[in-house]
């Protein structure tokens, strides 16, 4: 399941369960940006499992938001990857309506990344 038309089903569902307004164009930017020629592991095939997985573990839609912007914005060796990834999750959810808690949640999950690490909160709320 890595076709680009089955990933933006997976996309168009995800949005839909999300509230996202009029994203169709926002998932196929995503897809666009996945497949730019400077990638060698951080393209389709590399979100395509990593969404699976989630799906596997029945993770919240927010996750699942962060695994679509987790590598977004991806210039090798670019220290910056996972910041400006972030920053283009806050600004185009917001266009598409996603609350600003959870885009928060999600640019925060997308830092998270660059580190390659899990922070368990002591209280999770």
């Amino acid at each position: 399941m890595n076709t680009p038309t089955s990933l933006i089903q997976r996309w168009n569902d995800l949005a839909t369960r999300c509230g996202l307004r009029q994203a169709t164009g926002l998932g196929l930017d995503l897809l666009d940006r996945y497949a730019e020629p400077q990638r060698v592991y951080h393209g389709p095939s590399h979100l395509a499992p990593l969404l699976g997985l989630l799906e596997e573990m029945g993770a919240e839609p927010r996750l699942h938001l962060a695994a679509w912007f987790h590598d977004a914005v991806y210039q090798p060796g670019d220290a910056r990857n996972e910041a400006l990834s972030a920053e283009l999750a806050r600004t185009t959810l917001a266009a598409h309506g996603c609350p600003a808690a959870d885009r928060e949640f999600i640019a925060g999950a997308v830092l998270a990344t660059a580190s390659h690490r899990a922070v368990r909160p002591e209280h999770a709320p």
